[in-house]
């Protein structure tokens, strides 16, 4: 089961949905009904992997990830998230569900849903950021769904922090995401040379680390926003 289970991470990670969907339905054929921690992945990995080929509405993803929590929380409430303890896959559930409210256009509830799990894994720290890059995550989210709320300011020392902590764990794979919030939120707080100086960054880490899909955001913003062009 377990070599299943990176399997899907995997397929997940590289984008191969339907392989990834194939190997998720080798795993509930042999997953036990009763092992809700199976059947939380099972949930997840579905949520996970739909939303790359858009097979399930946002609407459709919350409801999904909503029954995979409440398998281990049955009385979580998004309105009361610090009233419970979570695991570390607890914590990236909460995670997707604010990606799925944003996907949905509600942006304002995906800020208060990251505002209050921002708060627990400060109050938790070793519980959940250890070694694991929870932190730099939850302020990545929180910063994006900031700027798509035109909270630039707050965005901007959000992504900051999301960076910092990037630096501080030693898990980079928001590093660029954070950059590119904090280069876009510079321009439209009107500083055009600090974000100028962000693309740039944001640019050519994304060429170091191999990161196409940042690559392509980073020319197309820099270009709309700023006029630059970079050199490829």
């Amino acid at each position: 089961m377990e070599a299943l289970q990176k399997e899907i991470v995997a397929c997940n990670a590289n984008h191969r949905v339907e392989e990834g969907f194939e190997t998720l339905k080798k795993f509930e054929q042999i997953a036990d009904h009763d092992d809700q921690i199976a059947q939380q992945f099972i949930l997840r990995s579905k949520v996970l992997l739909g939303r790359l080929d858009q097979r399930y509405t946002p609407q459709e993803q919350i409801d999904l990830l909503m029954q995979a929590i409440r398998l281990t929380v049955p009385r979580f409430n998004l309105d009361e998230i610090e009233r419970f303890f979570y695991s570390t896959d607890e914590i990236k559930i909460i995670n997707q569900i604010g990606i799925a409210y944003s996907d949905d256009g509600q942006n304002k509830k995906a800020a208060d849903i990251y505002h209050q799990l921002l708060k627990y894994v400060r109050k938790h720290f070793e519980e959940t950021i250890t070694s694991v890059g929870i932190l730099p995550m939850v302020y990545f989210n929180y910063a994006r769904v900031l700027d798509l709320c035109g909270r630039y300011e707050d965005s901007a020392e959000c992504a900051e922090e999301g960076r910092k902590a990037c630096l501080k764990y030693g898990h980079y794979q928001y590093l660029p995401h954070c950059l590119e919030i904090q280069a876009e939120c510079a321009h439209f707080m009107g500083d055009d040379k600090k974000s100028a100086d962000l693309y740039r960054k944001c640019y050519y880490l994304c060429q170091v680390i191999e990161y196409q899909e940042g690559l392509e955001i980073t020319k197309k913003e820099a270009k709309e926003y700023l006029g630059m062009e970079f050199e490829t």
